[in-house]
Formats: structure tokens, C-alpha cells, sequence
């Protein structure tokens, strides 16, 4: 997976070790407490996500192969979220993406199809999703930072993701000469050359985030099968 952030300050709770020390007529104690610490991996998500930064999103998107993109037809679009406190020293954050929003030169409006909620099976009954602004909620298990996907209301965890092995990568030059990886992941954006601006740069602090995801649990998603399109739990 791979995301956009652009970073105003290093925003990680850094770990502190007290020591106390009591005094008591003849005798005396010590005793040491130590703050919880964020991991390597913990530290990379708060450095994009924490307030007041933010990740951005990259998505949905549908871009041509070859020739000028289409309006009504294709689109290129980025939504994002931040989280007000660390859930390193305030446990579970709740945070909402925002409404997926064109990103493009040339104003490309978001098909329908592209912003309808998906569907789930939960419990043996079909759910609605709050996507495409999805409702989150972010925490940390062992080194790792765990994602719930929750439902239209908010209540209801959908499926959950649990990430590590973060890095992060700075975004500097022309667009165009973005790592290969990058390049890869976003397919027709690089590879079209009618899309991209060859001379376009990077704002000064762009980076770019890497990591491996693994879902927590069986997560079954509903589909209509049929010339009739199903709406919300029907």
C-alpha cells in the first residue's frame, strides 16, 4: 500500500523513564517507571498521521492507458485523515476520511459508481459501509498499528487491518522521476505520458509510505449479481 503525506513537523511521543526516589526515616525505596514507547512502525504512522499532519489518499482512481483522459469517464482523486492524539498515550483514536475530492488540473468529476458505500456481511445480515469516507478506528497491537473499518453508524467494526513494516521515502525533482515503486502501484498515471506534466516537482517536504497489511479477520464483501442493482441491505 502506499501513501502521500506531506509533513510540517516530526509529531512522535517520545518515551521518557522516570525515577523516583522516597525517603522515610532510616530507610528509603527506589523505584523506576517507564513510559510506553512507540515502535519503529508506530513512529513512521504518527510522523504522517498525527495532527497537525495528514495522510493522503490516492483513491479512487481511473486513468486511460494511453490518450487524454475522458470527463465522465475518468477520474483521479485523494482523500485523507488526521488523528488529534496519539493512541500510544490516549488508546483508540476515531478518525474520518474525508470526501474524495478531484485532484486533477482539468476538473474531472467523481463517477457515482466510484463513491457508492460497500456492503457487508456481518453477523448474517448485510451492512452498510461508511465508504468512501470511512470511519476508522486506529490503535496500536505489539509493534503494529491495527485499523477498524466500522459501518455507516459508526458502531459496527466491518473488517480490521493490521499494519507493520513501515518506511517512508522523500519525494524530491520532477514528479515524473518518482522510485519505481511508486510508478508501479499507480500504473497508467506514470506510464501515460499525456497525463503528467514533465516538468511538475514536488513540494518541498513530500514523502511518500510503505507498508505490508494483513486483515485480522474473515471479511466477506456483498456484490449485486444481476442486471438489478441492490441498494443499502437489500
Amino acid at each position: 500500500m502506499s501513501r502521500f503525506a506531506r509533513s510540517r513537523e516530526w509529531a512522535v511521543a517520545g518515551g521518557i523513564c522516570l525515577l523516583g526516589l522516597l525517603a522515610c526515616g532510616g530507610g528509603g525505596s527506589s523505584s523506576t517507571a517507564s513510559q510506553p514507547t512507540l515502535s519503529a512502525d508506530q513512529a513512521v504512522f504518527e510522523h504522517f498521521a498525527l495532527s497537525p499532519n495528514i495522510t493522503y489518499v490516492l483513491s479512487p482512481f481511473s486513468l486511460p492507458a494511453s490518450g487524454s483522459p475522458v470527463s465522465g469517464v475518468h477520474f483521479f482523486a485523494a482523500n485523507g485523515y488526521t488523528l488529534a492524539l496519539s493512541p500510544l498515550t490516549y488508546g483508540r483514536q476515531n478518525a474520518s476520511l474525508t470526501t474524495p475530492i478531484s485532484i486533477t488540473n482539468t476538473p474531472f468529476p467523481i463517477p457515482a459508481y466510484a463513491v457508492v458505500p460497500n456492503r457487508y456481511l456481518n453477523n448474517g445480515s448485510i451492512v452498510v459501509s461508511s465508504s468512501p469516507a470511512w470511519k476508522v478506528n486506529y490503535s496500536y497491537q505489539g509493534t503494529g498499528v491495527r485499523l477498524d473499518f466500522l459501518d455507516a453508524t459508526g458502531t459496527t467494526t466491518l473488517f480490521s487491518f493490521l499494519r507493520s513494516n513501515f518506511s517512508t521515502v522523500p519525494l524530491t525533482g520532477t514528479v515524473i522521476s518518482a522510485p519505481s515503486a511508486l510508478k508501479t502501484y499507480y500504473g497508467n498515471l506514470f506510464s501515460n505520458p499525456a497525463l503528467l506534466n514533465p516538468s511538475a516537482t514536488w513540494l518541498p517536504g513530500a514523502e511518500w509510505e510503505q507498508f505490508s497489511q494483513i486483515y485480522v479477520n474473515d471479511t466477506y464483501l456483498v456484490r449485486d449479481n444481476g442486471t438489478q442493482a441492490a441498494t443499502g441491505t437489500n
